[in-house]
């Protein structure tokens, strides 16, 4: 008899537990319904400026849906790699949805399931730890009632944020099962993976506030909780971050990539960022977890004195891991209220992070009630029951009916980083009026015309432009592709900006204002202010209120197959950067020349890269002047600067016309011209700006030019020495400066200085006077095909990238960078038919980062799977650290023995 009832209780129990799971799994799912989901799917307009960001990327992928390593975007910044850009694995995972749903709808539900996971995954993480129903689903209410879980979905319509949370309780709840079951490594590997897809999701959230905290959990519980077999304890360390690493490659190698540059590089400059306390707390977290986890805490504390008044055990070090990790992610946002995080909190401001602390303090007061529990049965049944009766009396939420249930207070309906409050009346079909749409968009603007790019100050524009609209946009809401992509489109905006350009020439306002646009290809700008200054009838073709268009002579579109000649810069970064600046001064935009940036040393330069290019600008470069030579000869212009060169030769050589090199530095000029020269007979060196550097001596050079022929013209003398000169070469043209002039016209903005630079230039390259016949097909992103004659070149205006691949009539051509960090594609002198070829592939990096992700959880899985490898594993790692822990401590006793 005895022996059936318990056969009955092995039955039934297992099914009553299974029954009150699922139970407690419906009413969660139930008031998620009620609480969230309802509300935000039929809400009169979508929240938040970040929202319009996630849809626009959502559209992309409904209509395209690329491998990640071979994906490229073009609408914003100057187009870049899919991976490394926004966090991409969003999208990916919300693809099922968009195959059956509108973008918004797909977007929509994918958001409101993942804190619906959120939640689920926190029920079975306080069930893991607590063993209590009850408590578990008590804990969960107060998550499901705080509205830290819901600030970045409800407040600034930050999806990617958001769909990432549930990671953290996930994480943790494999963590636990791993600590409950250690003899078996399988749900350290799972949890370790979850942390690393974590990280692909959203690197820089995934790091602070899912890879920290559960890492601070797992070496708190391994090395100061289990004290015992330490080597193994470091072998389950070492395995985490291994397989949290190698499982999180793809987000891992980017973030660090772009730190330097990203908006996490910038500085918070206000107390959102900062932090408004105890307001924030109060509005977005809530007392109610630190309550529950403090008195929790005091109440195992208590039981512990009790157990010693009575000289019994009760460890409470498992307590410890928890409250470690929390402590730790409570320092965010201490270190931000204390500006010390400026740059991290500008992006990731603490109100971001409160979901994870609640998680924390939540999980931390299951671990409580189990310690309860296990002090004493009854009290601990008695604290669960005390909890579960109070909670509804406490939770700030209010239920009118059984089909109505509701936040107190309501979630914010006017939330800060919104777009304006009008945008989804034109940019959304389920919300879409025309009348909206016909007042901010003009009739002439072609949405399908992705040739030119549009112009805007508006931050909120990039948000939600490319929704209607496949015309790119100069700038975007995230940082650019990389540093170089970052710099010139700052470059652009203080190009453009009235405070910054209070003293300089109008003339070369204008200039530089229409080189930029033609080399970013802008054909269209809004009419806001940023653009005041450039209002003028003739460089526009059209108008309207929002927008307009500019007249093609004034600027090129994005992918321009051209007859302009290139010219070959050598050199640094930061002499090309010079380069262009200086350049963009003289307005000799992309219909005259195209600047190419070449390597920085001479001995880099191959017969055939030279062959190509019929002029070069040698500015801040390495390398002898000897391998110029024989280009020279054979009919190639060279511009050389050696002013202020910090590989300058002090010799030239033979074959050149012009000896030593001599160093000077001078405060005044005392400039003289040839007045013979077209070149400089019009250059008034009177108007030059003052020879001064930070207010000392300007440093410059001074030629010899007792190697001169007759055909060799001294253009400027400084106190009588060369330092500029005109020399043919055979069937070549050498220009050589002493002055550092491009760097001088940089530092000064001076007109009658551009205008001498311009002239050297233009005797550099011949302008063209014929227009290409081509046709140019843009099928995606990634593929663009161009067929035509009479062009020499492609002037490809997105961000230069050695995935792209091209071909010129099947044959592989080599893709240069040009322009502001753009490509270039020379074709070959042909009078045949040319068919060009450009398609993203990935490029060696990207694709090298995918497989070694994709083989990693290949391995993992396996192991996972077959989990006695893993011990195998384990045991490999752990051995030698044995061996030297063993010898550490033989060592000890040895010099304790002898000391003795």
């Amino acid at each position: 008899m005895d022996l059936s009832n318990l056969n009955l209780k092995k039955i039934l129990l297992p099914f009553l537990s299974l029954i009150i799971l699922f139970i407690s799994l419906g009413l969660i799912t139930y008031l998620w319904w009620q609480i969230l989901a309802n509300w935000y799917l039929h809400l009169p307009s979508p929240i938040g400026g970040d929202y319009y960001t996630g849809l626009t990327y959502a559209k992309y992928f409904a209509q395209h849906l690329p491998l990640p390593p071979s994906g490229w975007l073009a609408f914003w910044n100057g187009g870049g790699p899919l991976i490394g850009g926004y966090q991409w694995l969003t999208f990916y995972l919300m693809a099922p949805l968009l195959f059956f749903a509108t973008p918004l709808q797909a977007l929509n539900w994918y958001s409101v399931i993942a804190i619906l996971l959120f939640h689920l995954f926190s029920y079975l993480l306080y069930l893991q730890i607590s063993k209590n129903y009850f408590v578990a689903l008590g804990l969960t209410l107060i998550g499901l009632t705080s509205q830290a879980v819901y600030y970045q979905l409800t407040s600034g319509g930050m999806i990617t944020g958001s769909s990432m949370q549930f990671y953290l309780p996930l994480s943790l709840l494999f963590l636990y099962r791993h600590f409950d079951l250690p003899k078996s490594y399988r749900n350290l590997l799972i949890s370790s993976v979850i942390c690393g897809l974590s990280l692909i999701h959203h690197p820089a959230m995934s790091l602070l506030f899912v890879i920290l905290p559960v890492s601070v959990v797992l070496v708190t519980r391994s090395l100061i909780v289990s004290t015992s077999r330490i080597a193994h304890r470091v072998s389950e360390i070492l395995i985490f971050i291994f397989t949290t690493s190698a499982s999180g490659t793809l987000g891992l190698w980017p973030f660090f990539n772009q730190m330097s540059f990203s908006e996490i590089a910038t500085t918070c400059d206000n107390s959102q960022c900062w932090g408004i306390y105890p307001f924030h707390l109060e509005r977005w977290l809530g007392w109610l977890p630190f309550i529950v986890s403090g008195l929790s805490l005091l109440f195992v504390l208590g039981a512990k004195l009790v157990y010693r008044i009575f000289k019994r055990s009760l460890s409470i070090r498992s307590t410890m891991p928890l409250l470690f990790a929390s402590v730790v992610l409570l320092l965010y946002p201490f270190g931000a209220y204390l500006h010390l995080l400026n740059s991290l909190a500008n992006s990731l401001f603490p109100r971001r992070m409160f979901w994870a602390v609640l998680v924390l303090l939540l999980t931390l007061a299951a671990q409580n009630f189990k310690l309860l529990t296990r002090a004493n049965r009854y009290f601990g049944w008695l604290m669960s029951t005390a909890f579960i009766s109070i909670l509804p009396f406490v939770l700030p939420w209010q239920v009118n009916s059984l089909t109505s249930a509701s936040l107190i207070p309501k979630f914010l309906t006017d939330p800060p980083n919104a777009a304006p409050n009008y945008i989804h009346k034109i940019i959304l079909p389920e919300y879409r009026d025309i009348s909206y749409k016909n007042e901010q968009l003009p009739a002439w603007l072609t949405p399908e015309n992705p040739q030119y790019r549009l112009d805007s100050n508006d931050a909120t524009l990039t948000h939600w432009w490319n929704l209607i609209s496949d015309i790119p946009v100069t700038r975007g809401y995230t940082s650019g592709f990389n540093a170089k992509s970052s710099d010139w489109t700052y470059y652009l905006q203080t190009a453009l900006s009235v405070d910054a350009n209070q003293n300089v020439p109008p003339q070369l306002i204008e200039n530089r204002a229409r080189f930029l646009f033609d080399a970013f290809g802008i054909g269209f700008v809004v009419n806001d202010k940023y653009h005041t200054d450039l209002q003028k009838e003739e460089l526009y073709a059209k108008y309207s209120n929002r927008i307009s268009q500019l007249k093609p002579q004034f600027t090129s579109p994005i992918i321009e197959p051209t007859t302009a000649l290139p010219i070959l810069f050598i050199g640094d970064d930061s002499g090309y950067s010079t380069f262009i600046r200086a350049l963009a001064l003289t307005n000799l935009n992309s219909s005259k020349l195209i600047p190419v940036k070449g390597p920085t040393s001479l001995s880099k330069l191959s017969p055939t890269i030279l062959a190509t290019f019929p002029s070069l600008f040698l500015y801040r470069f390495q390398g002898d002047l000897k391998l110029l030579v024989p280009y020279l000869k054979s009919g190639g212009k060279v511009f050389l600067e050696l002013g202020s060169n910090p590989n300058l030769s002090h010799k030239f050589p033979s074959d050149l016309p012009l000896a030593r090199v001599k160093e000077k530095s001078a405060s005044a000029w005392n400039l003289q011209i040839d007045p013979d020269s077209k070149l400089v007979k019009q250059i008034d060196p009177q108007q030059f700006s003052p020879l001064l550097y930070q207010n000392q001596p300007w440093k410059y050079s001074t030629f010899d030019p007792s190697k001169s022929n007759a055909n060799t013209t001294v253009l400027l003398r400084q106190d009588e020495e060369p330092v500029l000169v005109d020399a043919p070469i055979e069937k070549g043209r050498l220009f050589v400066s002493g002055l550092n002039l491009p760097f001088h016209l940089v530092e000064y903005l001076n007109q009658e200085e551009t205008s001498l630079f311009a002239n050297i230039l233009e005797t550099l390259v011949i302008i063209p006077n014929l227009y290409p016949q081509a046709q140019v097909i843009r099928y995606n992103s990634e593929k663009i095909e161009i067929t035509g004659k009479k062009f020499n070149g492609v002037y490809f205006k997105e961000n230069f990238h050695p995935g792209w691949q091209a071909k010129i009539n099947d044959t592989a051509a080599p893709v240069f960078e040009a322009g502001l960090n753009f490509m270039y594609i020379p074709i070959p002198q042909t009078p045949n038919q040319i068919h060009l070829q450009l398609e993203f592939t990935g490029g060696f990096g990207n694709w090298i980062w995918f497989y070694i992700n994709l083989l990693s959880l290949v391995v993992i899985s396996v192991l996972i799977l077959f989990p006695k490898l893993t011990h195998n594993l384990s045991s490999f790692i752990s051995l030698p650290l044995s061996k030297l822990a063993s010898k550490r401590i033989s060592t000890l006793q040895t010099d304790e023995h002898l000391n003795y």
